[in-house]
């Protein structure tokens, strides 16, 4: 599957949110929470309103690193 997502992202410029979101998928899956943490807080920099990525982002936060105030925003 990430192979499938991976060639289909590929050819997107490296600061596409789409992209970097389906990477941090990618790395949630290896649990590299630090990777999928920056990944998600520049996607959310660049699109707030980017709705999955604002919740991974507060679930990764809170259930992973314990940043529970952190990912409740």
């Amino acid at each position: 599957m990430l192979r499938r997502l991976w060639r289909a992202f590929k050819p997107a410029e490296a600061s596409d949110p789409r992209a970097d979101f389906q990477r941090a998928l990618g790395h949630y899956e290896r649990r590299e929470f630090d990777v999928v943490i920056a990944l998600l807080e520049a996607v959310v920099d660049r699109s707030p309103r980017h709705a999955a990525a604002c919740n991974m982002l507060g679930l990764v936060l809170a259930r992973e690193r314990g940043r529970f105030e952190e990912g409740a925003h």
